[in-house]
């Protein structure tokens, strides 16, 4: 999986928010609204291709959870992205 080339992760203030930064316009109907751990995950994937395993063991070294946790999270997380189209397969 790859993230979006499209989108771009924004911060304003303390919020987190990804918008399609390749329209050269400010429409705003499709922005996704982060929190610290999913920009966190954002930002470390970067330009790379990666699998779900990747973002748990990231999970795990930044935040004091367990691994089946954090498997668990990322599946609800990925499956959010996937549906918002903030990922592709690559």
């Amino acid at each position: 999986m790859k993230l979006n080339p499209k989108l771009k992760l924004r911060q304003v203030g303390k919020k987190f928010m990804v918008v399609d930064a390749d329209t050269g316009s400010s429409r705003m109907t499709n922005v996704f609204t982060f929190n610290a751990s999913a920009a966190m995950l954002w930002q470390r994937i970067g330009k790379e291709s990666f699998v779900p395993e990747d973002l748990a063991l990231w999970l795990c070294e930044a935040y004091d959870v367990d691994m089946a946790t954090a498997r668990a999270d990322v599946a609800i997380l990925l499956n959010c992205w996937i549906d918002g189209g903030l990922v592709i397969n690559g």
